[in-house]
């Protein structure tokens, strides 16, 4: 279980530094996102690590409930 969290936390460091490449590209901290560029190799990576960290923690929350009703 400990494992699943560290890769948790490192797919967590891998969004936030896709995130941080994308509000560079479009120039403004303060708003939201608006990029759907198809030809954008980091649009497609930050949208797979954000599905992949939302089926990650569901699997982790799974074996939290598993685990706490012993």
């Amino acid at each position: 279980m400990v494992a699943k969290q560290l890769e948790l936390e490192m797919m967590k460091s891998e969004y936030q530094d896709l995130w941080g490449e994308c509000i560079k590209c479009q120039g403004s901290v303060t708003m939201d996102i608006l990029c759907q560029n198809v030809d954008c190799p980091i649009y497609y990576r930050r949208i797979k690590v954000k599905n992949d960290l939302v089926s990650k923690r569901a699997q982790l929350d799974k074996l939290n409930t598993i685990a706490y009703d012993f």
